[in-house]
């Protein structure tokens, strides 16, 4: 965009959400953002400090935390109308790539209909309360208001597809009932039996309200947020392996959105999307028991599974047998090089390197990663059938 600004955004807010707003300020340093938080707020109708309009005057974007207290706040007043003054001094509202976005936390009237607002707190009602309260809708709107603000900077947008169902539909199934994939496959309450799932109940704790709520790996941690961490932490190996005075090519996650599951139109939609460019698909395996997911696996994953540049992840939703983490720490001791090639790979340091596994489960295993090492090396005759599809389903 041509500009050379210290800070991505400066945080606004009163000082009876100062809580939010460290928060938050968290959040966006996370995901490699540099955000200015006057953190020893001045008393309110104190003069106008010369730091502060430096750091508007500095910053790329404005973030304010609407609430009532914001709406009374000097402070808030002083810093929206200044910032205003600076990004659009002439009154065209051309703001020239610097925005304004509002995080609604309560009800208050929306300040200013026509500017990007997020109302993920108002909506859930979580205000007041704290962020952590909030849990993961505070996560999930973060990543929101982070890639609204990369959204201006040139990351590559990476598609993500989350294969999985929610709490809802997962209390409604028979755990007498085979997967709708495979008729002849186990019936669910066998499976849980054979994953050392206790009950249903333990199974419906895994899954949410959203599908970006489903916590695999049997963790309290939601794919989202792990999806975000990874991204953040990719993000920050891009950056440091980007030669000086080069702009670092980041990418951001772009979830697709829950109608794909729903709405036959937008599911043809989103498959065209992601038959071609770089895609990431994350499967859960016990959601093919949900017939809706079934079908829409049926319907269009054969189209993704064709796309060279698609990686496909399946999770697993049990905790790592202990065994497994013991051979892990092992070749962490006694391989280390070894070890941290294969889970964390020079990647972005412009090397080539060999493509590893840091072990390997059975035959079947292992057959998946020579194809995958020589795919690029061989070529072979295609099937006449979709092998991608169980015929017999």
């Amino acid at each position: 965009m041509g500009l050379n600004l210290e800070y991505d955004v400066f945080i606004s807010y009163s000082r009876v959400d100062s809580g939010w707003a460290e928060k938050l300020a968290e959040g966006l340093e996370a995901g490699q953002l540099a955000p200015f938080l006057d953190q020893a707020r001045l008393q309110e109708g104190e003069r106008w400090e010369q730091q502060l309009l430096g750091a508007l005057t500095a910053s790329r974007h404005l973030v304010v935390l609407w609430s009532k207290d914001a709406q009374t706040s000097n402070w808030v007043q002083q810093e929206l109308n200044r910032f205003r003054q600076i990004v659009d001094p002439d009154g065209t509202a051309s703001l020239k790539g610097r925005r304004i976005f509002f995080v609604l936390l309560d009800d208050t009237p929306d300040p200013a209909p026509d500017v990007q607002a997020f109302r993920d707190i108002r909506k859930a009602e979580l205000y007041p309360g704290s962020p952590e309260e909030a849990g993961e809708t505070w996560t999930r709107m973060v990543e929101k208001i982070a890639d609204a603000i990369h959204g201006d900077d040139g990351s590559l947008p990476i598609p993500v597809l989350v294969v999985t169902t929610t709490r809802e539909r997962i209390a409604a199934l028979n755990v007498d009932d085979a997967p709708a994939a495979a008729p002849g496959g186990p019936v669910l309450s066998a499976l849980m039996d054979e994953l050392g799932i206790a009950s249903k109940d333990a199974l419906c704790a895994s899954y949410g309200a959203s599908r970006l709520d489903w916590r695999p790996f049997g963790s309290d941690v939601s794919v989202q947020t792990i999806l975000q961490t990874i991204k953040d932490e990719l993000n920050a190996d891009i950056a440091a392996n980007t030669p000086p005075g080069r702009t670092p090519n980041r990418f951001r996650w772009e979830y697709i959105d829950d109608e794909f599951w729903s709405d036959d139109d937008t599911a043809e939609h989103v498959a065209r999307k992601l038959r071609s460019g770089p895609v990431v698909v994350v499967v859960d395996p016990l959601a093919f028991y949900d017939n809706v997911v079934f079908a829409r696996y049926a319907n269009h994953m054969s189209d993704i599974l064709m796309n060279a540049n698609a990686f496909l992840l399946v999770l697993a939703p049990f905790t790592l047998p202990a065994s497994a983490k013991a051979l892990r720490n092992a070749i962490r001791a006694m391989a280390r090089r070894v070890f941290t090639h294969f889970y964390e790979p020079p990647a972005f340091s412009g090397q080539a390197y060999a493509r590893s596994s840091a072990s390997v489960g059975d035959a079947l295993e292992f057959r998946g990663w020579v194809t995958t090492a020589l795919a690029s090396h061989l070529s072979g005759t295609r099937a006449a059938s979709n092998p991608y599809l169980d015929q017999s389903a």
